[in-house]
């Protein structure tokens, strides 16, 4: 389907505003593959699945509503289920990806198993897994960085953009801004990733004074 098909069909699906959520592909019919985001005033789909190539993104009007939710604080949950899309390969069955490791001083973290990376087959991205702090083997959602300088964007997350990526089990921690470089600091202290330049107020909640 072209875009216009595909916009059709999202907006049939009638989701309401200010919601992300996972679903069912209805153009792939694959379990659990499909998200939809209707936040800040647009609305953006995407499927997981290798084989799908279901993807876009409609831009709205920025309203009131949208000013208000952008600069609402929230507190959400880090419970949030989240599924691995079929994507998701081992980080082993690319080379690219294991380089990456190598380069960025995340093969220790990922080895020693303070860190759990997969490989995105369908993005070409190294993706950090965000575990669930009250069930480590559970996770919450996914950071991507992208293997090409084509792919766009660099960084891409999967799910849960307010639960910061954590790697190691020291009692001091440092925050950084990306993934590899949290597992890089691991060894020494917690890295504390929250992907940007500023603290949220829905971070702070994971960092023990």
């Amino acid at each position: 389907m072209n875009y216009k098909q595909q916009l059709a069909v999202v907006e049939g699906l009638s989701i309401p505003p200010d919601t992300e959520m996972r679903m069912d592909c209805p153009f792939c019919n694959n379990k659990h593959t499909f998200t939809v985001n209707t936040t800040d005033s647009s609305i953006g789909w995407y499927c997981f699945h290798a084989s799908c190539t279901a993807k876009g993104r409609k831009q709205g009007e920025k309203n009131m509503s949208y000013v208000n939710t952008t600069f609402k604080q929230k507190d959400e949950s880090s419970d949030t289920e989240f599924y691995l899309p079929d994507s998701f390969k081992s980080v082993h069955s690319n080379d690219k990806a294991m380089m990456y490791l190598h380069k960025n001083n995340c093969w220790e973290a990922w080895s020693w198993g303070r860190a759990d990376i997969k490989y995105d087959v369908k993005q070409d991205r190294v993706v950090f897994l965000i575990r669930n702090e009250h069930k480590a083997h559970e996770h919450v959602g996914a950071i991507g960085r992208a293997l090409s300088s084509a792919t766009y964007p660099k960084w891409y997350m999967y799910a849960n953009k307010d639960v910061p990526f954590i790697c190691g089990v020291c009692d001091d921690a440092v925050i950084v801004e990306d993934c590899a470089s949290a597992c890089a600091v691991s060894n020494i202290l917690t890295g504390v990733s929250i992907m940007g330049t500023s603290l949220k107020q829905s971070h702070k909640k994971f960092l023990n004074t």
